[in-house]
C-alpha cells in the first residue's frame, strides 16, 4: 500500500468523506482505486474466474517456502495461463491483496493454520505472499515436530501451519490407528493465537489403503467402519464445542477453510473422455460447475451455524471446482506416474484462497463501521432509514460533533460504541478487528504509553460543552501533551470500555 496512512483509507472513509463523492480506498498500487463499501453485501463466493494479464501475485522462483510438489513451473509444467486467472465474484470486485497493508493490520498476532496438506497449502501461499511484499525484511522459518512457523520480526508476525488432517484425536493402539471422533488433543497448541484457520476434509474421503485410520471411537464405542460423512459431522462438532468452550472471540478469529475439489472425472466438468486433471490448461467457463456436488455438502454450514461463537467459512468449493486446471498434475516432482488432481499449484488457486481472506477481513471491518453508523444515529437523531452512505453523511452533515469523525477518532467511536452495536457477534469481534488495524502515528504513540489519543480539537469541543455520547462513556484525566507533536494529547483513562 502507499505511504502515509494507507489501508486506513480502506475504512475510515465511511466517517470523514464529507463530499458525497467516491467512498474508496486504494487495495493496492497496480490496482487503482477500490470501493470497500461493496464488500459489505456481497457473496464473495460465487463468481467467475477472469483472465487477468497482472497476475501472479508473486513469482514463485522468489519464493523459497514452496513444497517441491506446489512447484509447478520448477517441475517442468510449460504452460502458464493457468497463473492468470483472477476470481471475480459476481457482486463486487475482491480487493487486491497487498502484503504490506496485511503485514501492518496484523502487526503483532499469531495466524495458525490447522490442518491438512490442503490447509499447508494455504500456508505457503500467504507466506510467499507476504515475502514477496518485503523481500528486503528478515525472516524465519522454522519446522518442530507438526508445527511449521514462518515469522518476520520486523513486524512481528508469525504465520503457522500446524498438521492435522482430522482436528479430532488420532492415537495409536494395540488395536491399531483410532479415529477418537469426540476428542480433541491438540487444542493446547490453539490457544493463544489472534486467528486460527481450521481445515479437515479430504482425508475423511480415503478409503482402502490410503486410510490412516483403523477404526471409529465415540465414548466406549468402537467400530471398524462406519459411514464416513457422518464420522465428519460427528467430529466438526466436537470441533465446533471446543471453539465454544475454549476461545475468546475478543481475542482470536476463527475460520474454516473450506473443502476444496478434486479432479479426476472429466465428465464432471463435461469432457467424459478425459480421465484426471492432465493436460488442462483453462477454468470450467462461467459461474456454474456441471459436476455433483462434493461428499457431506452442507456439514460444515450445519455445525457452523450451530455455534455459540460461529467460525467464519472461507467457501472455496465452487471456486476450486472451477479451476480443473490448478493441480499439479505430472509436474507434482514425483515423475510422471504420479498425477496429483487434489492439491494446488504456487503460484495459482490458493492465493486466491488469501486473498479471499483479506476480503472477508475488510468485509466484517465495513460492516462494523455500517453497524456503528445506525446504532449512533438512532441513538442521537432517532430512527431514518440508513440506505447507503452518501445519504447517510448528507443527513449527518453540520452536525456539532461532525469534525470528530477523523482518524484519530474512530477506534474511539467504535469502541465507545460497543454496548449499543445491535449484531453480537459484531460487538464481540469488533475490538480484535481494531486491534490488528493499522493506527496513525500520533495514536499508535499514545497506545504504546498506554494512553488513549484525543485530539486537541475534540478537547476544544469538549470545553464548549459540544459533548456527545462518545464524551459521556469516557472517564479521562491527566492530559499530556506531547512537545515534539503540538496537535497531540495522551490521555489516562479509568473507562473499562478501552
Amino acid at each position: 500500500m502507499a505511504s502515509g496512512f494507507g489501508s486506513w483509507h480502506c475504512l475510515v472513509a465511511f466517517f470523514f468523506v464529507l463530499g458525497i463523492g467516491s467512498l474508496s480506498c486504494r487495495a493496492a498500487a497496480a490496482s487503482g482505486p477500490y470501493n470497500v463499501s461493496q464488500l459489505r453485501n456481497c457473496n464473495l463466493y460465487e463468481g467467475s474466474w477472469v483472465y487477468d494479464d497482472s497476475y501472479p501475485l508473486y513469482d514463485a522462483s522468489n519464493c523459497p517456502f514452496i513444497s517441491e510438489g506446489f512447484d509447478c513451473q520448477k517441475n517442468g509444467r510449460p504452460d502458464k495461463d493457468y497463473l492468470k486467472y483472477r476470481w471475480k465474484p459476481t457482486g463486487c470486485d475482491l480487493p487486491r491483496f497487498d502484503g504490506r497493508d496485511f503485514l501492518e493490520r496484523q502487526r503483532g498476532k499469531k495466524i495458525m493454520f490447522v490442518g491438512d496438506s490442503l490447509s499447508n497449502n494455504m500456508w505457503q501461499s500467504l507466506a510467499c505472499m507476504l515475502h514477496s511484499a518485503v523481500p528486503g525484511s528478515k525472516y524465519f522459518l522454522t519446522e518442530e515436530g507438526k508445527l511449521s512457523n514462518f515469522s518476520i520480526p520486523e513486524y512481528g508476525i508469525s504465520v503457522m501451519w500446524l498438521k492435522n488432517g482430522f482436528l479430532v484425536a488420532s492415537v495409536a493402539e494395540k488395536i491399531g490407528k483410532v479415529l477418537k471422533l469426540d476428542t480433541i488433543n491438540q487444542g493446547n497448541e490453539w490457544k493463544g493465537n489472534d486467528m486460527l484457520i481450521f481445515n479437515t476434509f479430504h482425508w475423511w474421503l480415503h478409503e482402502g489403503e490410503s486410510r490412516t485410520w483403523d477404526y471409529f471411537r465415540v465414548g466406549n464405542k468402537t467400530v471398524k467402519d462406519m459411514d464416513h460423512m457422518e464420522a465428519y459431522g460427528i467430529a466438526l462438532t466436537t470441533w465446533a464445542k471446543w471453539v465454544d468452550a475454549n476461545i475468546d472471540p475478543m481475542k482470536t478469529q476463527v475460520f474454516f477453510q473450506g473443502a476444496a475439489a478434486a479432479h479426476y472425472f472429466g465428465k464432471d466438468w463435461n469432457e467424459p473422455g478425459v480421465r484426471t486433471c492432465q493436460g488442462q490448461t483453462e477454468p470450467v467457463k462461467g459461474s456454474v460447475y456441471p459436476g455433483p456436488t462434493l461428499p457431506g455438502d452442507g456439514i460444515v454450514e450445519k455445525v457452523l451455524s450451530m455455534m455459540e461463537k460461529p467460525a467464519k467459512l472461507l467457501d472455496l468449493t465452487l471456486l476450486t471446482q472451477l479451476r480443473k486446471d490448478g493441480h499439479p498434475s505430472i509436474f507434482a516432482g514425483q515423475g510422471k506416474a504420479f498425477d496429483d488432481c487434489s492439491h494446488w499449484c504456487l503460484a495459482g488457486v490458493p492465493d486466491t484462497w488469501n486473498e479471499l481472506l483479506n476480503a472477508v477481513l475488510l468485509q466484517m471491518y465495513s460492516l462494523v463501521i455500517f453497524s456503528f453508523l445506525q446504532s449512533y444515529i438512532r441513538d442521537t437523531h432517532g430512527d431514518f432509514p440508513l440506505l447507503d452512505f452518501p445519504e447517510t453523511l448528507s443527513k449527518l452533515k453540520g452536525r456539532a460533533w461532525l469534525p470528530l469523525l477523523s482518524r484519530a477518532w474512530l477506534p474511539v467511536l467504535i469502541q465507545a460504541q460497543l454496548p449499543v452495536l445491535s449484531q453480537r457477534r459484531l460487538r464481540l469481534q469488533v475490538l480484535n478487528q481494531w486491534r490488528g488495524h493499522r493506527l496513525p502515528f500520533p495514536v499508535l504513540q499514545c497506545q504504546r504509553r498506554g494512553l488513549l489519543h484525543l485530539p486537541v480539537p475534540a478537547l476544544q469541543l469538549q470545553r464548549q460543552g459540544l459533548q456527545h455520547p462518545v464524551m459521556n462513556r469516557m472517564q479521562l484525566h491527566n492530559p499530556i501533551m506531547d512537545p515534539n507533536q503540538p496537535g497531540m494529547l495522551c490521555y489516562q483513562h479509568t473507562s473499562d470500555m478501552f
